[in-house]
């Protein structure tokens, strides 16, 4: 866990408890071995993989498809479960825009949901 953490400096000390809960959760385990970067931005198809793990990484009894999203992307079946979920339905008909950014409004969305249900 410590080779994650190395790339944080002294001042970004806040998160790295948050990076550390994240990493024994096995949520993320950076973006490379031994490289966090707790600067980066994330997109949709990150995202997707970070609330599913969160949520024990459960089996979609089905999958959706959507033309941007391939059954060998990593976040294949995080997708299928968001949308079975009714987290998100994706960006438009048919596409999920896995490599979009998340504005934070987007992200607080998606949390939400998460968190609360679809009912949310």
């Amino acid at each position: 866990i410590y080779t994650i953490l190395n790339t944080l400096s002294l001042h970004d000390a806040l998160p790295i408890s948050a990076v550390s809960w994240l990493v024994e959760s096995e949520i993320t385990a950076g973006v490379a071995p031994g490289l966090y970067r707790p600067n980066s931005v994330v997109n949709r198809g990150q995202m997707a993989q970070f609330l599913w793990k969160a949520a024990g990484s459960p089996e979609p009894a089905e999958t959706y498809s959507f033309t941007d999203v391939a059954s060998n992307d990593y976040y294949y079946t995080a997708v299928s479960w968001l949308v079975e979920s009714e987290i998100t339905a994706g960006v438009a008909p048919g596409l999920y825009g896995p490599n979009r950014q998340l504005t934070r409004g987007q992200m607080a969305q998606l949390l939400w949901k998460a968190a609360c249900g679809a009912s949310a």
